[in-house]
């Protein structure tokens, strides 16, 4: 059996569920919202564990051999429960139990759980590079002077962005204008990634499913917005074949994250290089597949269908790995 860990809500949970029961696949939803909200967990650390949801259907993680962990998210604590302290506290019992019920699992993961921790941003430029892909320059700072000092060396040719997604809200990438200066008096209150703006004719978005990379060209120099292209959907896409260095660099960035699926965002410059932005673990592609007419959703389903016993991935952390308990609260604010 295959387990979803998504909300029934999740389009894109849906949509591969969809894919895995025409494929003749069992596949079962592990909704983390309903956690606190009268879910029931019941795990003996001898025995088999089994996660009961708020309608009675029953998960029998014994029975599961791939997990697709599609952003969890735990639900709110239940309103009766008004002190911030004890909602915190039964949140964190909530996530030390499902963390370490997964761990343990012998289920084959997309994507492993350490590995899924550990890829934050800093950690991506770093190896993007290491494996041979060009970086735009990046400052990660929280300090008022040495932004400005960046901004001034490339001329005001600069975006900024946020390292980490919140629960509550998109937030897009954003060019540098002066208008933003005064704002760097709040800096220090929490660290921001700087980096050059790379220009040229369009963007990628390449999805990488196991060793299959399904990638679109976003003609970005024919739409409204050219430096966060997810806010333009009007803008030319079409299906793109990488050059085989860049297929190659990227399969090797992901091999070197432990990571088997993830969406990688690139930039084309004018004279042709490719240009590594970020890898999202769990990033979005069904508006991919709309606009490409790629088969992303069926590819990312029969990879989970072909997971089993015999290609088994343990989610052993490795010591330098950050623990499930020490990074969950990026996935389980």
């Amino acid at each position: 059996m295959i387990a979803l860990i998504a909300s029934r809500g999740d389009l894109h949970a849906r949509h591969i569920g969809r894919q895995l029961e025409r494929m003749g696949q069992r596949a079962c939803f592990i909704n983390t919202r309903e956690f606190g909200q009268g879910a029931l967990i019941d795990y003996p650390i001898e025995g088999a564990a089994r996660v009961t949801a708020i309608d009675g259907s029953v998960a029998e993680l014994d029975e599961v051999h791939t997990v697709w962990h599609r952003r969890p998210n735990y639900g709110h604590i239940g309103e009766g429960i008004r002190d911030p302290d004890i909602r915190h506290f039964c949140r964190e019992e909530w996530a030390s139990s499902f963390d370490g019920l997964l761990l343990n699992s012998d289920a084959y993961f997309v994507n492993p759980l350490p590995a899924e921790f550990a890829a934050v941003k800093p950690r991506q430029l770093h190896v993007a590079s290491q494996a041979g892909l060009r970086i735009p320059d990046t400052l990660i700072t929280n300090d008022p002077k040495r932004a400005e000092a960046f901004v001034e060396r490339h001329r005001g040719r600069v975006i900024h962005k946020a390292l980490t997604v919140p629960k509550n809200r998109l937030l897009d990438t954003r060019q540098w204008t002066e208008d933003a200066r005064p704002a760097l008096a709040e800096l220090p209150l929490a660290p921001t990634m700087f980096q050059e703006r790379i220009l040229g004719p369009a963007d990628v978005r390449a999805t990488v499913i196991g060793e299959e990379i399904l990638a679109a060209r976003i003609a970005t120099a024919e739409g409204r917005n050219d430096v966060d292209s997810r806010f333009d959907l009007d803008v030319p896409y079409a299906a793109h074949r990488l050059p085989d260095p860049v297929i190659r660099s990227l399969l090797e960035l992901m091999r070197a994250l432990g990571l088997v699926f993830g969406t990688i965002d690139m930039k084309i410059t004018d004279d042709g290089d490719y240009v590594f932005l970020e890898v999202n673990p769990q990033g979005q592609f069904l508006f991919v597949e709309l606009l490409t007419k790629q088969p992303i959703a069926q590819t990312l389903a029969r990879f989970l269908a072909q997971r089993g016993s015999g290609h088994v991935a343990r989610l052993t952390a490795r010591s330098d790995r950050p623990s499930a308990c020490a990074s969950r609260r990026r996935l389980y604010p």
